[in-house]
């Protein structure tokens, strides 16, 4: 396999649909929907801390108890779409995980997401 045909199946629509699943990593929609505010908000940024992301929320008008907002960010790691450094600093684990997400409208889905929240 050349890297031409890895670059040509990365460019395919079945990539990205695999990527949807991290849309519902939990039955409870709440739960769902503070992973993708989380995602959707930090995905500009690439990298950030847990208190970046608590400024980011509250810039959004949110207020997430630490406990919820740890469980999220759990939920994420374990799902591999972020990871932590020793450093403490969260980033996003496939870069081309975080290019989709960044092609796929994050601002306007972030409002909803923070609207129904």
């Amino acid at each position: 396999m050349s890297i031409a045909d890895v670059q040509e199946a990365i460019k395919g629509k079945k990539v990205y649909e695999l990527f949807d699943s991290w849309k519902k990593l939990d039955e409870d929609e709440e739960a769902s929907k503070l992973d993708k505010i989380i995602v959707y908000s930090m995905v500009e940024q690439g990298s950030f801390r847990l208190g970046e992301l608590v400024e980011r929320l509250k810039a959004l008008g949110l207020t997430v108890e630490m406990s919820r907002l740890e469980t999220s960010l759990a939920r994420l790691k374990v799902s591999y779409t972020i990871e932590r450094n020793e450093e403490g600093v969260y980033g996003f684990m496939l870069p081309l995980f975080r290019e989709y997400v960044l092609r796929d409208d994050y601002e306007v889905k972030l409002s909803g997401e923070v609207e129904g929240f």
